[in-house]
């Protein structure tokens, strides 16, 4: 058989199509009751399969007009649907002349069989008595039908208006009440901000206290330490009498005590300089060479007294480069004081300078020892600012742990850099480098812009230029950012 489906809906028109395929029936299809007369005037089928509700022309009128054509008035029809389910609505597909009426879902069994029953009893059709196949008594009962089809779906509209008119306040309601938490949040908000900003100051004010302090206490204590240093070695020199040696040997140890305090002094003096960026360099074209054969030969005399053999390996033919003499000097004599405290009597201390060997623009210095090396866990600490490391061979001559601090910033003030290498029980290596080119401090420049995106271009265009500094959004960002 040939069976024309009628439905507005794709979906609806496939599962049908399928399900009659498959049991060898031909079919054709139509969106709506329109379509679905246009379709029959062009195709001849032996049965209608159409759905009611549906835009242009409903099943109820397209049965009514089969019926009414001469044409198509014995072809089998049946109104198949998932709305019009009440009584009524059945009495209503009777009355236009619908051979059957089906609910969805119908199993393929059912469907098939009133399928077949609806075409078998199509040929012995007897004409409707006169009130049924009465048009103007049809088209009443269809439009009784369609008003209480309205009736039912304004009713519905209005529940479901009602229910969104209720779910509308409760959002209200929320909505009410995520203003007032986000109005706490944001007071609460501020009220920790001006207590962390509070706090911030408070902890600047006693950091600069505590730099003021350290850099007076400095002074305080250098004035009188270095007229101790004059007058002991006065003494030592015989020039206030003669001494005898017990005496000397006394005045030697207070003199090294002295030294060993003047220096710890000095390094605090330049940790607060640094903190407050006052500490500066003054360099000029240099021989590196020469500065390290001056401060292993200064500090001979101590390794000698140690049993500690102090050596240097001067590369030959190296340039002058520029550096702070006095900078680079300190630098020199805490590594290598540093590398003595370290290693024991019969130990080795080797002092070396020369090209580097993967950075032709570089000079490479190292000072190896040979001690008892360092902890690899403190290995990463040991040039942070009052670290020491808790346990060597020199525990009784502890400074402030600001040695290796200050010759990490001295060498990066020169723009090279230093690290540490180390193996328990073998010994120790520090390393720096030092740029044969002048080194050039990047110029500060703070970008202010509200576009995330200009920000960032301007900022990458000023650190290729050799520019660096903050970013800000707006003016007051860039108030605090200038502070």
């Amino acid at each position: 058989m040939k069976i024309l489906i009628v439905d507005d809906s794709p979906t609806n028109r496939k599962l049908l199509r399928v399900t009659l395929e498959a049991e060898g029936h031909g079919t054709v299809e139509a969106g709506d009751g329109v379509e679905a007369l246009a379709t029959l005037e062009r195709e001849l089928v032996d049965a209608v399969i159409s759905d009611i509700l549906m835009p242009n022309m409903d099943g109820y009128r397209l049965c009514h007009e089969v019926r009414l054509s001469p044409k198509f008035k014995d072809i089998a029809f049946i109104h198949y649907t998932s709305t019009y389910v009440s009584a009524d609505d059945q009495k209503l597909s009777a009355a236009v002349g619908a051979d059957k009426y089906l609910t969805k879902p119908l199993s393929t069994r059912l469907l098939l069989e009133t399928l077949n029953a609806a075409v078998s009893s199509s040929t012995a059709r007897n004409p409707s008595t006169a009130k049924d196949s009465d048009t103007a008594f049809v088209m009443k009962q269809y439009s009784q039908t369609l008003v209480n089809k309205l009736e039912e779906r304004n009713a519905e509209v209005e529940k479901n208006q009602a229910a969104l008119f209720r779910t509308n306040e409760k959002l209200m309601e929320q909505a009410e009440e995520l203003d007032q938490l986000n109005a706490g949040l944001e007071q609460r908000v501020r009220e920790r901000t001006a207590e962390v900003e509070m706090a911030s100051e408070e902890l600047r004010r006693k950091h600069d206290e505590t730099q003021k302090f350290y850099h007076t206490l400095s002074h305080e204590l250098k004035t009188p330490l270095t007229s101790a240093l004059e007058f002991v070695s006065l003494v030592m020199e015989g020039l206030a009498g003669t001494v005898n040696a017990t005496q000397t040997e006394y005045l030697g140890i207070a003199l090294h005590s002295c030294k060993q305090l003047h220096a710890c002094i000095n390094d605090l003096l330049d940790a607060s300089r640094l903190e407050t960026g006052k500490l500066s360099i003054e360099v000029q074209a240099s021989s590196l060479a020469a500065l390290v054969r001056r401060a292993v030969a200064s500090l001979e005399l101590t390794a000698t007294n140690k049993g500690v053999a102090l050596r240097h390996q001067v590369q030959p033919n190296l340039p002058d480069i520029p550096f702070d003499e006095r900078r680079m000097t300190q630098v020199m004599t805490n590594l290598i004081n540093n590398a003595l405290k370290f290693t024991g009597p019969g130990g080795v201390v080797t002092v070396s300078v020369g090209e580097a060997p993967t950075l032709p623009d570089f000079l490479c210095v190292s000072v190896r020892d040979t001690g008892r090396g360092i902890p690899e866990d403190e290995l990463g600490r040991i040039f942070d600012r009052l670290y020491q490391i808790k346990d060597g061979d020199a525990t009784n001559e502890q400074g402030f742990g600001l040695g290796l601090y200050l010759c990490r910033e001295l060498v990066q003030m020169h723009g090279g850099r230093i690290w540490a290498e180390s193996e328990p029980d073998k010994g120790s290596a520090f390393t720096f480098l030092l740029p044969k080119q002048p080194h050039v401090k990047p110029t500060m420049v703070m970008v202010g812009e509200d576009d995330p995106d200009v920000r960032d271009f301007v900022w990458m265009n000023n650190r290729a230029r050799t520019c660096s500094g903050p970013t800000a959004a707006d003016f007051r960002s860039c108030e605090k950012c200038a502070a």
